[in-house]
């Protein structure tokens, strides 16, 4: 009784793989192509990509890279000695 119970868990997981195999396959298989103002464009008509979202992210939050808040990490804009040789 045991061994039948493995087995069907078994096919149960085995289909389930074939199933989501088959629907990443048909969902990937006609990939639109196009550049990257018409996929910026595409992505603002389904509601994404707002214009300040384009924007890198610090100037979004406000965060300038030198207010200090990177102090004591080891993070800084200046070029380290290591860096300048």
């Amino acid at each position: 009784m045991s061994a039948g119970a493995v087995i069907v868990v078994l096919l149960i997981g085995l289909l389930i793989t074939v199933a989501l195999w088959a629907a990443i396959l048909d969902e990937t298989s006609n990939a639109t192509v196009m550049d990257r103002a018409e996929a910026e464009r595409f992505a603002r008509e389904r509601g994404g990509r707002g214009p300040k979202q384009s924007q890198s992210r610090s100037s979004e939050t406000g965060a300038d890279a030198k207010d200090g808040r990177n102090d004591g990490y080891g993070w800084t804009d200046e070029p380290s000695e290591d860096d300048r040789r």
